[in-house]
């Protein structure tokens, strides 16, 4: 069978430029992008690259991380505690366990489902603000795994050693 050939115009004889990544847009463009983000995604950001890191204008500060707290108190989601929380810098603030659960919960869409299963938020994203949550649904069964797992192996330790017990003649 016989192909034809791609037509050729004027726009495919042209050398195609390359096209434009995150990384080679200009700095002051990087700013504007990372001053709208919240504390744990400008944190994210810093992270995924060596440019990113050192960036004069994309850093990290206490108010970021102070404003990231004070918005997560007026959703009513879990807040690290205060006497056990050092916010001098990322490193610090991110040695507190309680913090490092929390940015986990959020990265998994757990807090979505925690919500949703209270009757709050009505399926809200918690990660993506305004819009709903597009994981709920696997975030939810994740979460009732993770508590049903639990009373499970409890349960069925607690039926093993009753087992145990009646059969070792004692009873």
């Amino acid at each position: 069978m016989h192909q034809l050939a791609p037509a050729r115009d004027s726009f495919h004889d042209k050398d195609i430029e390359p096209l434009t990544t995150f990384l080679t847009l200009p700095a002051e463009i990087h700013h504007q992008i990372a001053s709208q983000l919240p504390y744990p995604d400008l944190l994210a950001l810093t992270l995924t690259h060596p440019k990113f890191q050192n960036h004069p204008l994309i850093h990290t500060s206490k108010s970021s991380r102070e404003d990231w707290v004070i918005d997560r108190a007026m959703q009513r989601l879990p807040l690290p505690s205060q006497s056990r929380c050092s916010w001098s810098s990322d490193e610090e603030f991110l040695s507190n366990p309680e913090v490092v659960t929390i940015l986990y919960n959020r990265r998994h869409h757990l807090e979505c489902a925690e919500m949703f299963l209270r009757g709050k938020g009505g399926g809200d994203c918690f990660v993506v603000t305004g819009k709903s949550c597009p994981y709920l649904e696997q975030a939810v069964e994740s979460l009732r795994k993770r508590r049903w797992g639990y009373h499970f192996s409890w349960l069925s330790h607690r039926l093993f050693v009753n087992s145990a017990w009646k059969h070792s003649g004692r009873v």
